[in-house]
């Protein structure tokens, strides 16, 4: 799955800072993933995904988000998360009807 790649180019020998725009733009006519599921391809997120203020939280710059307190703590690496806000915004364009289609 599209997830499985995210996960595999972020434990990768090398870091490859845009891998996850690419790979988002290679896959996209392929392979979906809903915006609210793309958190979990970022195993660096896990443990501040719960210590939100708000449990709509979309990880993206909303005030309270434990993950952009990481990220501006440097507990999570800036470009990564640049990456996840990039994809968050396409998987977000991407319309439900397309998601159904994609998972039967």
């Amino acid at each position: 799955t599209l997830c499985d790649i995210i996960k595999a180019a972020c434990t990768s020998v090398v870091v490859v800072p845009e891998i996850g725009h690419r790979i988002s733009r290679i896959y996209k006519d392929e392979l979906f993933i809903h915006k609210d599921e793309l958190q979990d391809c970022f195993p660096e997120f896990e443990e501040f995904l719960g210590g939100c203020k708000f449990t709509s939280c979309a990880h993206i710059g909303e005030k309270g988000c434990a993950v952009v307190e990481a990220v501006n703590e440097g507990k999570i690496h800036k470009s990564r998360f640049e990456n996840y806000v990039r994809m968050y915004k396409e998987a977000a364009e991407i319309p439900d009807w397309q998601l159904k289609k994609d998972r039967k």
